[in-house]
């Protein structure tokens, strides 16, 4: 039987280049209705002792992890094309 008061397990999605892309993708999952835990025992000890990623580690709860994957996948596929044609000169677009 499962105890509903006990937390689900949360586990990486997503290693991020930088802080500034985890908050990023932290938020685009927290807007599709996915919870974007901290990394497990994160209250037990500061994140520099936790992780060596400095909060660039991306958690999704267990039962949403693949979903979530998916939806970070496809936002960097689309980000990085869309930076890319952002990126070239006006006289190319046309």
């Amino acid at each position: 039987m499962n105890d509903p008061y006990l937390p689900e397990r949360a586990v990486l999605v997503h290693a991020a280049d930088s802080f500034g892309e985890a908050i990023v993708i932290r938020g685009l999952l927290e807007s599709a209705g996915f919870r974007s835990p901290g990394p497990p025992s994160s209250h037990l000890l500061p994140v520099s002792e936790t992780s060596s990623s400095s909060g660039k580690d991306v958690y999704a709860l267990e039962s949403e992890a693949e979903e979530a994957r998916k939806l970070i996948q496809e936002y960097l596929r689309t980000g990085a094309s869309e930076s890319e044609s952002d990126s070239e000169p006006e006289d190319e677009k046309r």
